[in-house]
């Protein structure tokens, strides 16, 4: 009975809903019934980082549509009055700028190995910047990952960040190419 349970609980935690922009934590609750059911409470984590680069925000915001590209996403989004660039809905595979996905997201794992790797993964990135004193830039960017099996018609899981985030590997890529 409890693997039976446990199979129900996975195949709705499969179905979770994403988070939505602006959102740090999105925390989805499951209950199980029975007797022996329970509550499984699931935080998708949206990845928010920011830094300073001591450049003017219009040499930083120059920069901006270089590190997408760079990355392979390609913005849906571009507000120069916010200074807003990013994407709902990048899909990716295996890997994200020369660098394997499962490096930046952890999405499960299967036999075969870590499944950002193998999966196809959706992303949501955006990069905002903001005048700081002293002819500065805040950079503010904001991530967050689902994926789901490319070979079964399924829909996307959450995917957690790894502790190398995608969001602080951007915001020294931003200062390295403002720094061109």
């Amino acid at each position: 009975m409890h693997r039976l349970a446990l199979l129900a609980l996975v195949g709705v935690v499969g179905c979770a809903s994403a988070s939505t922009v602006g959102d740090r934590r999105d925390v989805t609750t499951v209950t199980v019934g029975g007797a022996e059911g329970g509550t499984l409470r699931i935080r998708n984590e949206t990845e928010t980082s920011s830094g300073i680069i001591a450049l003017p925000i219009a040499k930083v915001w120059a920069a901006l549509p270089a590190v997408f590209d760079s990355l392979g996403i390609t913005p849906t989004t571009i507000d120069p009055t916010k200074r807003l660039i990013g994407t709902e809905g990048a899909k990716l595979r295996q890997r994200i700028g020369g660098i394997a996905l499962s490096r930046f997201f952890d999405c499960g794992t299967t036999q075969v190995g870590p499944n950002a790797d193998s999966y196809e993964v959706l992303i949501m990135v955006y990069a905002q910047l903001k005048s700081a004193p002293a002819n500065t830039t805040t950079v503010e960017v904001t991530v967050n990952a689902r994926a789901r099996p490319v070979a079964f018609r399924q829909g996307y899981s959450d995917c957690q960040p790894q502790s190398r985030t995608l969001d602080a590997h951007m915001i020294e890529l931003i200062r390295r190419q403002a720094n061109r």
